[in-house]
């Protein structure tokens, strides 16, 4: 029998997700280099202050974006799919200046407020190191800001090869080789999160040139089409920023949750259990990269089917987007969930302690990963005030639980606050997805799949942590047995 040929949108987000997800190891092993880097560099006792000043940096950075990256994906794949790309560098313009109006006012915040978040996040060892953190990063927070909305904007072109090239796989590389030299140097932890910041100035100056590029390609391809009417500059940018402004909170909220637990913990028990924690919780970033590899991949498509009304293709996108999303993930946390500890030791000994809130937080993504990338669906129908509203549910139990638990229960109480999170956010847009617009993310290849994960990886793993322990021989047994199988 022949097999039947997948949807050419399926197939599209297929080559998009892959080169996305290749991207986003790299970026994954990256980040876990650049920590490990740190914290034998610097110790948990300064590495501590590092983390929580990287922290503070990106929710304010983030803030600045205005959810901007989102609408430019939605905008410019809708103007390539109606054959108006002339409208796309109006729309990036309409983006950028209240980007970098904003970026401007939270790096003026972030350097007057320094002390102040200083007493509040750091102990009195730490204020001073704390203060001076925070005042060498606020320059860079505007440029920050704009890079991440143009970089992930670009998606909105049918293609991540900006995203990937000069974010996960440039970038990312340059991280840890900088902070590496500024450590052989003698450097300390103002030294360390310069370098850390200072790549971001080089991606922007390429990404504007990368963007510059793939406006003229797209004016390109719609030679010939029908005119369409003059381009109202001003109703550009409103229909922007009407659909940009909700996700402004929205991205707010959720990247309030990436960072509000370590510096909660950073608050309550000081920065150096936050440092713990938050090297611990970083193994959640395997799995988020993972997601957010098909999730962009999916976006631009979806927008653009939806525009055109293509239900079925949506339908077809989805499902098989949240199967791919369960095959990879599902085997790499069933793995983290056995062996939590030992992982945890290559940052060294002191960071165990965040061992059960590894494990509560891989708990949490093999649950979430199963609503697919349904905030996406959400988003891609026009739907940001929908999305805000999920965003601010998450916010609120992630917040509610660890104010009431933190005090109690420490950093494992963080992990499991997290992983209640990770299942809501999830959760809602997918129930949400299903209702209003008949695209569930579920499907027997989905059911299949985290069959066969636990079939073999996970009483792999199971296997070998019962004979072998939470040890390096029985890790190792898990992943050469179970990825066998």
């Amino acid at each position: 029998m022949t097999p039947v040929p997948a949807p050419p949108h399926v197939r599209a987000v297929a080559r998009g997700g892959a080169f996305n997800l290749v991207g986003s190891f790299v970026y994954g092993a990256a980040s876990f280099v650049l920590l490990a880097i740190i914290t034998n560099g610097l110790g948990a006792r300064r590495a501590g202050p590092v983390i929580v000043g990287i922290a503070a940096f990106t929710v304010l950075s983030r803030f600045a974006e205005l959810g901007a990256s989102t609408g430019l994906v939605r905008m410019i794949s809708r103007e390539r799919a109606v054959r108006r790309s002339d409208r796309i560098a109006p729309t990036i313009l309409s983006a950028v200046v209240p980007v970098v109006a904003v970026g401007v006012i939270a790096a003026s915040v972030l350097y007057v407020a320094a002390p102040l978040l200083a007493r509040v996040f750091g102990g009195d060892d730490d204020r001073a190191a704390l203060t001076q953190l925070f005042r060498v990063l606020a320059p860079f927070l505007p440029i920050a800001s704009v890079y991440t909305v143009l970089v992930q904007g670009s998606r909105g072109f049918g293609h991540v090869r900006i995203l990937v090239w000069i974010e996960k796989i440039g970038r990312a590389l340059a991280m840890p080789i900088l902070v590496f030299l500024v450590l052989r140097a003698g450097g300390g932890p103002t030294a360390v999160v310069v370098a850390w910041a200072s790549t971001t100035v080089v991606a922007l100056a390429v990404t504007v040139i990368a963007l510059i590029r793939s406006t003229h390609a797209a004016r390109r391809a719609d030679e010939g089409a029908v005119p369409g009417p003059d381009i109202d500059r001003r109703e550009v940018a409103r229909s922007f920023w009407a659909f940009s402004l909700p996700r402004a909170a929205g991205q707010s909220f959720d990247v309030a949750v990436l960072w509000l637990d370590t510096l909660v913990v950073a608050a309550i028990l000081g920065p150096t259990a936050a440092g713990i924690y938050a090297v611990g919780s970083r193994f959640l970033l395997v799995g988020s990269f993972t997601v957010e590899a098909i999730q962009q991949a999916v976006a631009p498509r979806v927008s653009e089917v939806l525009a055109v009304g293509a239900r079925d293709e949506a339908h077809d996108v989805v499902t098989q987007a949240t199967a791919w999303q369960a095959a990879i993930v599902w085997p790499v946390y069933l793995v983290v969930l056995a062996f939590a500890g030992v992982m945890l030791r290559w940052f060294g000994p002191a960071y165990v302690e965040a061992r059960t809130a590894l494990m509560l937080l891989s708990l949490g993504v093999l649950v979430s990963v199963v609503f697919g990338p349904s905030d996406a669906v959400i988003l891609m129908s026009g739907r940001s005030r929908q999305s805000l509203a999920n965003s601010a549910v998450a916010f609120t139990v992630n917040l509610g639980g660890n104010l009431l638990l933190v005090p109690v229960w420490g950093i494992s109480a963080a992990g499991g606050v997290w992983a209640c999170t990770l299942v809501v956010a999830a959760g809602l847009p997918a129930w949400q997805a299903w209702r209003s617009l008949h695209l569930a993310p579920w499907s027997v290849e989905l059911a299949r799949v985290i069959a066969m994960a636990v079939a073999t990886v996970g009483v792999a793993a199971l296997a070998a942590r019962l004979l072998l322990g939470d040890t390096m021989s029985g890790l190792v047994a898990a992943v050469v047995v179970g990825g066998g199988a």
